[in-house]
């Protein structure tokens, strides 16, 4: 949930949404290896969909073209440009850290302060000195879930920390702190201000009602005069011209106080759908204009808060607001699912400006089997549930969603073209399954097969009949032989397959059993994976090479097989039961060789399912929900990791024995937790990776022979002083992308 302290400088939020109508481009950040002798890889691009989830966005209060953002992801980007390009500044790899609040000092703009919650799981404090080059954790911090920060216009050495279990205070710009010890102390504190006259005076909104000191937090007094008593405050803002005018927002309305508090008075004029307002921003440089950011768009008044406008769409989520004196017709918001959005006139229209900037959780990326530079990526509402469904034409320089999907509501899981006509394309969503006829542009709903007719109840023989007239019995219609198929699917649909027996099958794994369609038009059938076995389904695999042999992942019973075209289906044993399992595939060359991937680690089977190995060397614990087979070596097997901890790329060169990591520490990367994984089918040298807070990578791995070749071949070419350079073509302009040599990367130092 969001805070606001004066000027802005520190903004804090919670999350939520979506804006639909825009074509998203990434210029892209690439990264090479500083050892390419060591390396797996010889090129590392971080390629979009832009924007995502933002949490806080804030400006340096010295230059005002220098912004900052943070991340539900442990993440802060920097823009030196006015946002019109972003970099990553750093990743406290700290996975799902939601640091909601962000604050660059007001007397020296390289020392930096960043916290945040995991709702109320700890979060931390982090600081740095160098303009976000290290950062240092507070040790005192440690294991608090902070919500909310504040540092003194009055005295700047002075922060205050709001956490769920109270308030902590640091009168040296964060390089030490201590609780505030007072038996009044509220707790769940969301939101801080600190009155610029006075640091003694703190206001704080907690998840229930507003509270304020004057005595540095040694008492505290409950001020609700005038504010609904149920009411968790979200934010409070104070005049910067006029502390005693203050404005805060509540779960019950937006309130404002003409004396520091006393006494509260409902504004009105924002209607009451969109009254969890997260942030709350009086203009550092106009009186009278105040900007709130809403679960339902962007509302500024000019008049003191008397009327109000919305000038978004109602239905984009706005986590924080940020607008600096010397630019007071520029106002960022931050927002979920689409980044960042900036006005030029002072809030009545936004862009989004999301260049370099991608938070997206990718959960399935597919490449085109047939058009080259074609991506098919599908991503999560992290924060607000619901997802898009991208396609880039030029390899991930530039996307564009579908607009004929929800995505409010729809969640896609997979993506799957079809094999005969690559214009046809199936996604599996939570609430069923969507095709397309278009490669992706407009989706709709499978449509339903016919259900097969029932058959006619049995009739009894009565012992005498009134009518005189024998009555001819209605026709009973045939029951068709075969399965019993049901017309759709419904649930959420996870995973998708081909069947490999030629029939133009299709696979389904839901969370209530496994069903397969031949004929789409009359329906799904299910597959019995027998009595007991968990039906929720996370992985299907089927090898070209043994059509009949159906391997299912489930939830909690492990890995089921069926070796009969799935008409009986029994447990393959060594892969545990009791964890998900997260995916399988087996090498198309052996098909003795099976991998399994589960949310805490990797099996291989040399004998077909008889006997389990697990993980290898070198190989962490890890949710290993991708694996790939590299076609020209079957003995290089590359998984991806998704585990919260870590995550991870992984290589084996002798079909998972030994194991190396590929996306070494040294990488400054944003995000390495991996949900999957595909090979291009065009180069596969090259792989994609959808990944959890940062879009979609594409990985240039090295290939040996054609290393080998153009070594030979600089060896075996003449070296003479006349020779002239080749004349080539002008190469086609491509998007500017940043080039990072791996080496060093932001630091996170544990506290003294």
């Amino acid at each position: 949930m969001p805070k606001v302290s004066l000027f802005h400088r520190s903004v804090t939020l919670l999350v939520i949404f979506a804006f639909l109508g825009v074509v998203p481009s990434f210029a892209g950040i690439e990264i090479v290896p500083s050892d390419p002798d060591k390396a797996a890889f010889t090129k590392w691009t971080v390629t979009g969909p832009d924007g995502g989830d933002v949490r806080v966005v804030t400006i340096d209060p010295k230059d005002k073209d220098r912004l900052y953002i943070s991340t539900l992801d442990g993440q802060i980007f920097t823009s030196a440009d006015a946002g019109k390009s972003w970099r990553l500044l750093a990743n406290l790899n700290e996975p799902q850290l939601i640091l909601d609040n962000l604050i660059v000092d007001s007397r020296d703009s390289k020392i930096i302060y960043a916290s945040g919650h995991r709702h109320k799981a700890p979060g931390g404090f982090f600081r740095s000195i160098d303009g976000g080059v290290t950062w240092k954790e507070a040790k005192e911090l440690h294991k608090a879930s902070i919500h909310s920060l504040a540092q003194s216009p009055t005295d700047p050495s002075i922060l205050v920390a709001g956490t769920t279990d109270g308030a902590w205070i640091s009168n040296d710009s964060g390089a030490s702190w201590k609780k505030i010890s007072s038996s009044t102390m509220p707790v769940n504190i969301d939101s801080l201000a600190i009155d610029p006259r006075d640091a003694k005076t703190i206001y704080a909104g907690t998840w229930w009602r507003a509270y304020k000191t004057t005595d540095a937090g040694a008492s505290w007094k409950l001020i609700r005069d005038g504010m609904i008593d149920d009411s968790d405050v979200f934010a409070i803002t104070i005049n910067p011209r006029n502390p005693e005018y203050i404005v805060a927002s509540a779960c019950s309305g937006i309130y404002e106080s003409q004396n520091g508090g006393e006494r509260w008075s409902k504004i009105n004029g924002i209607p009451s759908q969109s009254r969890r307002t997260r942030d709350i921003v009086q203009h550092p440089s106009r009186e009278g204009t105040i900007y709130a950011a809403t679960t339902e768009g962007f509302w500024m008044s000019v008049n003191g808060g008397k009327s109000w406008s919305l000038t978004t769409q109602r239905n984009l989520e706005i986590n924080s607001i940020a607008v600096h004196p010397d630019a007071p017709d520029r106002v960022f918001i931050a927002t979920n699912n689409y980044g960042v959005m900036v006005s030029n006139d002072g809030g009545r229209n936004f862009t989004q400006t999301n260049t370099d900037l991608t938070t997206r959780f990718t959960y399935a990326v597919v490449p085109d089997r047939e058009r080259p530079n074609r991506l098919y990526a599908a991503t999560r509402n992290t924060a607000t549930g619901g997802g898009f469904f991208f396609v880039s034409d030029d390899d991930g320089a530039t996307w564009r969603p579908s607009a004929s999907i929800d995505v409010n509501r729809t969640a896609p899981f997979a993506i799957l073209q079809d094999r005969t006509n690559g214009n046809v394309m199936y996604l599996g969503t939570n609430t069923g399954i969507l095709r397309s006829m278009d490669r992706g542009i407009t989706w709709s709903p499978l449509p339903a097969g016919k259900a097969a007719p029932k058959a006619a109840p049995k009739t009894t023989r009565t012992t005498r009949s009134r009518s005189k007239k024998a009555v001819k019995a209605a026709p009973v219609p045939a029951v068709p032989k075969g399965p019993v198929l049901i017309p759709s699917l419904k649930e959420n649909v996870k995973v998708l397959a081909f069947t490999e027996d030629g029939k133009h099958g299709l696979l389904a794994g839901t969370d209530s059993g496994l069903y397969r369609s031949y004929d789409l038009t009359k329906g799904w059938e299910k597959l019995d994976l027998g009595a007991g076995v968990n039906q929720n389904i996370f992985a299907i695999h089927i090898a070209a090479a043994r059509p009949d042999t159906i391997w299912v992942g489930t939830a909690t019973s492990g890995v089921m097989v069926s070796r009969d075209d799935g008409k009986t289906f029994t447990n393959a044993g060594g892969a545990v039961a009791g964890v998900p399992v997260s995916a399988i595939e087996t090498d198309p060359s052996r098909p003795d060789y099976i991998y399994v991937g589960t949310t805490q680690t990797f099996y291989l089977s040399r004998d077909n399912g008889a006997t389990w190995k697990r993980r290898g060397g070198h190989l962490p614990l890890g949710n290993f929900a991708s694996i790939l087979i590299d076609p020209k070596d079957p003995n290089e097997i590359i998984i991806g990791s998704a585990i919260e901890s870590d995550g991870g790329i992984y290589i084996s060169k002798d079909a998972g024995e030994q194991w190396k990591r590929i996306d070494t520490k040294k990488m400054h990367l944003p995000s390495r937790r991996v949900w999957s994984m595909a090979f291009d089918p065009h180069d596969t040298n090259r792989i994609y990776a959808g990944t959890h807070s940062s879009g979609v990578y594409k990985i240039e791995l090295k290939d040996p022979e054609a290393a080998t070749a153009a070594t030979n071949d600089v060896s075996a070419r003449p070296q003479t002083a006349s020779a002239q350079p080749a004349v080539e073509k002008e190469p086609a302009p491509q998007p500017k992308r940043t080039t990072i040599v791996v080496g060093e990367r932001p630091r996170v130092l544990p506290g003294q």
